[in-house]
C-alpha cells in the first residue's frame, strides 16, 4: 500500500442499478409499505414499491420539495420554494404553517413521539400536532435528519460532523472524522442502529459511510458519483446520485 496515495474505501462492493426515475431526484425516502418516496427536481413526489417495481405519482408541491416523513398515515413535506411544511392531501399539497411562521428555507424533516422535527438554515425546530413551532437548538449547515435511538441525528456539513439531540437536552456530537469527506450531504438509519451517511468525496467522487449504532465509522464503500440522497429499505442501501436519474442498491447482507 502506498501510503502516499491510500483512499478510504474497507470494501469493494459496488452498487448496482436499481431504476432509473421520469424526473431527476433531490432527495429518497424509505417508506413503511416497503416503498421510497422520491422527491423530483420538478416538485413532484412519486412512489417506487419494491415488489411490483411501479413508479407511481404521490402528489406535487409545484415548488421544490426537499425532504419528507409520514406521520400518522399523513405526508408531511418540507418544500424551499413555498418556506413551509406542506402535507399532502388528494395528490395536492397544502401548508401546514403561516408564512411567517420563522422558518427560512427548510431542508429536512424527521418525527419522533409524534412531533415533527424540522432543520432550516439555522437550526432544529420541533413541531407538535396543535402547529406550536419550537426552536431546540442553533446549528448552521445542517444537510439531514434522520431518527435513531429515540433521539433525532442531524448531520452538519459545516462542522463535517454527525449530532445527537435528545429531547430535552443540549445536542452533542455523535460522529466525526469521517476520512476523505469534505461534505455529509444525507444520512438515514440503517440496520441494528447504525447510521448511513452518504458524503461527498474531497479529491473523488464520493462515498457510503457507515457508522455503527455507538457513533463508531465502521465501513466506507465508493459511491458510482457525487451523492445526492440515501435510504434504507427492504435490507437494501439505497442511493441517488446528483444529476442523475439512476438510483443504485447495495445489500446491507455483504456487511455481515
Amino acid at each position: 500500500m502506498n501510503v502516499f496515495t491510500a483512499s478510504p474505501p474497507t470494501h469493494n462492493h459496488q452498487f448496482q442499478l436499481l431504476f432509473t426515475c421520469p424526473n431527476q431526484p433531490v432527495r429518497i425516502r424509505a417508506c413503511e409499505d416497503e416503498s421510497i418516496n422520491i422527491m423530483s427536481i420538478n416538485g413532484t413526489i412519486q412512489k417506487y414499491d419494491f415488489h411490483t417495481t411501479n413508479i407511481e405519482l404521490v402528489g406535487s408541491t409545484k415548488g421544490q420539495p426537499t425532504d419528507c416523513y409520514t406521520l400518522n398515515e399523513r405526508l408531511f413535506i418540507v418544500d424551499v420554494t413555498w418556506n413551509n411544511v406542506l402535507f399532502i392531501e388528494k395528490r395536492t399539497s397544502n401548508a401546514l404553517l403561516e408564512p411567517d411562521s420563522g422558518l427560512h428555507f427548510p431542508l429536512s424533516i424527521t418525527g419522533l413521539n409524534g412531533y415533527l422535527y424540522i432543520s432550516d438554515q439555522t437550526g432544529i425546530y420541533s413541531l407538535s400536532s396543535d402547529k406550536f413551532l419550537q426552536k431546540l437548538a442553533e446549528i448552521r449547515g445542517i444537510t439531514a435528519l434522520t431518527t435513531n435511538h429515540e433521539s433525532i441525528f442531524a448531520a452538519c456539513s459545516q462542522d463535517n460532523v454527525i449530532f445527537c439531540l435528545r429531547p430535552g437536552y443540549e445536542p452533542v456530537i455523535w460522529a466525526k472524522n469521517l476520512f476523505g469527506c469534505s461534505r455529509i450531504v444525507d444520512i438515514c438509519t440503517g440496520p441494528a442502529g447504525s447510521i448511513l451517511a452518504v458524503c461527498e468525496g474531497i479529491s473523488e467522487g464520493g462515498f457510503l459511510q457507515v457508522i455503527s449504532r455507538y457513533g463508531v465509522p465502521t465501513a466506507v464503500v465508493n459511491l458510482p458519483g457525487v451523492p445526492q440522497s440515501v435510504c434504507f429499505c427492504c435490507e437494501k442501501i439505497v442511493v441517488s446520485i446528483a444529476e442523475q436519474k439512476e438510483i443504485y442498491w447495495l445489500g446491507s447482507t455483504v456487511f455481515m
